[in-house]
């Protein structure tokens, strides 16, 4: 006998289902939780329609009697074995660890500053190597100044001396896994400064920020890798942008003078100081923090 499909056609062969499918009934929502709550315990909640709330209360009483006992055996399995709770809670503040590749060319005045100032505040190390790139003399105690750290350091500073052609400029790894390099002195000083002295940067207010911003990057770009015509007329607007202050931004010591003053000290040859650059770098002379800097040569003042 010819068998037919759904149609009611001729079909050729007629085919069982290989396996016997039962019909799933799918949920409705993407998690099915069951009550946590036994039915007795809604029952004691509620009350003809409301809501119990001596149960309640009762229920939050003997919650906080629980805490209060397991607080106890905690206090007593502490003063047992010696130990703080408190103590454990606190987490211990974050080290920073930077390694500064510098050519042996430039002078690291800017980052020895910010170290020392850094010191007077939390605990700090250093140390000093010299890279197989460099053939010239290096100094390798250039962190003369700075207070050594006598409980776990907050920031660490590796400095390494290579030569000009193996690297140009200053740089500072701040995450060896990423590979992630700042580079520039003033970038560096920036960084170590929001991390650990905003005084000198950060906390003066964005306008005094931006001013030190501009005068960090003007007398790098200009005094350091710019001609004469524009050496000289940043000296000019620095000179007539000081002339009412004792400082850069002010009454206030920041950031800026500690890298002005450096790059200042580094590349014044040459270079025709007028009265209030003269009375600003005395300023700069008399700061603990400025004496004595690695490669760091003050100008002659009148």
């Amino acid at each position: 006998m010819a068998t037919v499909d759904v149609q009611g056609r001729p079909a050729m062969y007629r085919v069982q289902p290989y396996f016997k499918i039962k019909k799933i009934k799918l949920p409705d929502c993407m998690y099915l939780l069951h009550p946590i709550h036994s039915p007795a315990y809604w029952k004691a909640l509620e009350e003809d329609g409301k809501i119990n709330l001596d149960y309640v209360e009762k229920r939050q009483d003997d919650l906080f009697t629980e805490l209060q006992q397991l607080n106890d055996k905690v206090a007593v399995l502490s003063e047992k074995l010696g130990v703080d709770p408190e103590a454990i809670l606190q987490q211990p503040p974050s080290i920073i660890d930077v390694a500064v590749s510098c050519p042996v060319t430039q002078s690291p005045a800017v980052l020895v500053a910010i170290y020392r100032y850094v010191s007077q505040m939390v605990p700090t190390s250093h140390c000093c190597f010299k890279h197989s790139s460099a053939v010239e003399a290096c100094p390798l105690n250039v962190f003369i100044g700075g207070n050594p750290a006598t409980s776990p350091p907050r920031l660490k500073i590796t400095l390494i001396w290579k030569s000009e052609d193996y690297c140009p400029k200053v740089k500072m790894m701040v995450a060896p896994h990423d590979q992630v390099p700042i580079e520039g002195m003033g970038n560096i000083a920036r960084y170590i400064c929001r991390e650990f002295c905003s005084d000198l940067y950060e906390d003066l207010g964005p306008e005094k920020a931006s001013i030190i911003d501009c005068w960090i990057d003007r007398f790098y770009q200009a005094l350091l890798f710019g001609n004469a015509k524009e050496k000289a007329s940043v000296i000019k607007n620095f000179n007539a942008s000081i002339a009412s202050n004792p400082w850069v931004v002010g009454d206030q010591f920041s950031l800026a003078d500690i890298v002005c003053y450096c790059v200042l000290c580094e590349s014044s040859s040459g270079l025709k100081l007028a009265n209030n650059i003269q009375r600003w770098l005395k300023n700069c002379m008399g700061n603990p923090l400025l004496a004595n800097l690695p490669g760091c040569y003050p100008p002659i003042i009148e």
